[in-house]
């Protein structure tokens, strides 16, 4: 009798904490996925600099300006770029985060009409 309500007990501790794990499991996908793009983006724009930086230093070993100002606008024109497709990225990214968390809800609401049917 007392494993049964051992059981029962467990059981239902299960059933509570169902939703919460759900969410954590949403959490910690979702999480996973920004921290692999942002270390993506870090080696992007690190190598982006280091090329940027050794395209101005022969610029400015050469001694022409001019190239040295073409470099700097193009890099600039080339952050601006990255700038607004890592906006649009992270925004995709919020919106899947957000559509993952609605679904959550959803099933759990789902979950509790059919315990109560």
């Amino acid at each position: 009798m007392f494993q049964d309500w051992i059981r029962q007990a467990n059981s239902q501790q299960q059933d509570l904490l169902k939703p919460l794990a759900q969410i954590n499991s949403v959490l910690l996908d979702n999480m996973a996925k920004l921290s692999q793009y942002q270390l993506e983006t870090v080696g992007t724009y690190t190598q982006s600099q280091i090329e940027y930086a050794k395209k101005l230093n022969d610029a400015n070993a050469k001694g022409d300006s001019a190239l040295a100002g073409q470099v700097q606008m193009s890099q600039m024109a080339d952050l601006n770029k990255r700038f607004m497709q890592d906006c649009k990225t992270l925004l995709e990214l919020s919106e899947a985060f957000r559509k993952d968390f609605n679904q959550v809800f959803a099933d759990i609401a789902k979950e509790k009409e059919e315990v109560k049917a």
